[in-house]
């Protein structure tokens, strides 16, 4: 005798399983290759879970100490680092 799941059970199972892959998907674009510790203000801000222009307001307002950043200049531009540990407390610090 076999037992057949009602088309309920189904359906639910099936949502269930789309939204864990969801949230999967979610959490694999934020986390940025844990082997590196300099992360450029994209992938820093995936890890934060805010945008870039977030991040930039931070930095704008001395919220990271000097370890947990680092500046490179190109030309005329300037672009930043954060280190992927001290820069993140910082930015937690800073929130609360």
């Amino acid at each position: 005798m076999t037992h057949q799941p009602d088309h309920n059970t189904v359906s639910m199972l099936v949502a269930a399983v789309q939204n864990l892959q969801a949230d999967l998907q979610t959490l694999l674009d934020r986390t940025p290759n844990p082997d590196q510790i300099w992360l450029n203000s994209g992938d820093f801000a995936k890890l934060c879970g805010v945008s870039t222009s977030t991040v930039r307001a931070y930095r704008d307002n001395k919220s990271f100490r000097s370890e947990s950043l680092r500046e490179k200049t190109r030309g005329k531009r300037k672009d930043f680092l954060y280190h992927r540990e001290f820069a993140l407390d910082d930015f937690r610090k800073a929130q609360s």
